[in-house]
């Protein structure tokens, strides 16, 4: 089964970076596609940006199974690839696999964490999200490249909303959607339901917990040490020997510098004598 991760973020966040980081580093070690756009090029909303990239993805006919939809704030957690392929096996029937919004929150989806098929009914999905795109209700500051709308927050207006109220409620597409709990999708902590959870999304102000942070920054996958040596394992072979010759040298000119400075230490001593 081959997966695809989602994600785009132009922000330049400390914490944002680390949980992404980890993402990559899980989906490189897992023979799973990982995508990242620091923006999208198509010209619309942030928000919107997630559906037309999936609609692009699926419109160049790249070979996946799934596309795993994952906002910059949330991240894999007690990851296992297993989990994920049963995960998916047991929900294999639906093209469309969501959650509610996490409490106190109590819309029908939450877009921050997402799993389509990339068969014809997640195909026509997406097409008939992207139609929900109106562009008139929005505005882009050019100076400040942000955009903007009086619309409600997260209604009709915005993805979320959108799908919530148009392609849930779409008898061509309701059969083929599945909602389950929030927390194996869009969990709101790194320490309540991890037995069910395959990512932790800090929506909001749950970002802003220190306890949160604290917590999660724990189960990231960010050791740059372990990184750093699985990089030199895929290099040529020759290469390896090179790196491997260099520490060496390096090592045993330290040792005559080291030996050098103790013999001259010692020749001081004896002429004070």
């Amino acid at each position: 089964m081959k997966i695809l991760v989602l994600q785009i973020e132009d922000r330049d966040d400390k914490f944002l970076n680390k949980l992404m980081k980890s993402n990559k580093n899980i989906c490189q070690n897992n023979d799973i596609q990982y995508v990242f756009y620091k923006k999208s090029n198509q010209h619309v909303p942030p928000y919107w940006a997630k559906v037309y990239e999936i609609k692009k993805i699926m419109d160049q006919g790249i070979d996946v199974d799934y596309i795993l939809w994952v906002d910059s704030d949330a991240f894999f957690i007690n990851f296992n690839k297993e989990r994920i392929l049963s995960f998916l096996k047991k929900y294999e029937k639906y093209s469309f696999i969501g959650t509610p919004d996490m409490p106190p929150w109590t819309e029908k989806f939450n877009a921050g964490v997402f799993f389509i098929k990339n068969n014809q009914i997640g195909k026509e999905m997406v097409n008939k999200w992207v139609t929900y795109y109106h562009k008139d209700v929005w505005n882009y500051d050019d100076k400040t490249s942000k955009w903007s709308t009086n619309a409600t927050w997260a209604g009709e207006e915005y993805e979320q909303g959108s799908f919530s109220k148009y392609i849930m409620q779409d008898q061509n597409f309701a059969k083929h959607i599945i909602m389950i709990p929030y927390y194996y999708l869009n969990n709101n902590n790194c320490e309540d339901h991890l037995d069910e959870s395959l990512l932790v999304h800090l929506a909001g102000d749950y970002k802003k917990n220190d306890n949160n942070i604290k917590t999660c920054s724990k189960k990231l996958i960010l050791d740059d040490v372990v990184e750093g040596f699985n990089n030199i394992s895929r290099m040529p072979n020759i290469l390896n020997i090179i790196m491997i010759l260099l520490i060496i040298i390096f090592i045993f000119l330290v040792f005559l510098l080291y030996k050098k400075n103790n013999l001259g230490s010692i020749k001081i001593k004896m002429k004070s004598k």
